[in-house]
């Protein structure tokens, strides 16, 4: 082969790779998983019509079900380290959730959650990019935390994968110490 098709032929598998990658990562963020969750668990918890995607990769690589989905991130695409800029707490919290526009307002159940966003369960749908505020009411404290902008990122079945876009330092501080007292039950 000469080093023209080599290169050419290099350049794709990597694009391939990317490819691969980014769809692994989507199914695993709409499925509120984190690379320490197993491949069992995305397959439990991913959208059935990407789960036989997913499982056509699995093929090609020498991971099982009960290993870590960092493992096939990294069999897939050597180097990969980290998906979520913060780790999300399993916890069980209660919420108002507001949307903006068409304005209107509801509870929600917070099942994992971290300084940069939550997994919600709901019983209203929303759909992806829809804006809303978010008041959290922490255990044990008087008053709630405001997430004034917050925006569904992934939506499937009544679960949702909220990021906070805007969270004032005090209520920062608040929720840092409310998961670092969370993190260290578990």
């Amino acid at each position: 082969m000469v080093p023209r098709e080599k290169a050419a032929q290099d350049a794709k598998c990597v694009a391939e790779y990317e490819h691969i990658r980014i769809f692994l990562l989507q199914v695993m963020n709409e499925a509120g998983l984190q690379v320490n969750h197993t491949i069992r668990e995305l397959q439990e918890r991913a959208n059935p019509v990407a789960w036989p995607t997913v499982e056509a990769y699995l093929k090609a690589t020498s991971v099982t079900g009960g290993q870590a989905l960092l493992e096939l991130l990294r069999a897939i695409h050597p180097g990969i380290t980290n998906l979520r800029q913060h780790e999300r707490v399993r916890t069980q919290l209660r919420c108002l959730v507001s949307t903006r526009v068409p304005e209107s307002s509801g509870e929600g159940l917070i099942c994992e959650l971290s300084l940069g966003g939550c997994r919600l369960e709901s019983d209203r749908p929303l759909t992806p990019c829809t804006e809303l505020t978010l008041q959290l009411c922490l255990p044990h404290e008087a008053s709630v935390i405001v997430i004034d902008q917050a925006v569904v990122r992934w939506a499937h079945s009544r679960q949702l994968g909220i990021e906070f876009l805007c969270l004032q330092c005090e209520d920062a501080v608040r929720l840092q110490r409310f998961l670092d007292r969370t993190e260290s039950f578990l």
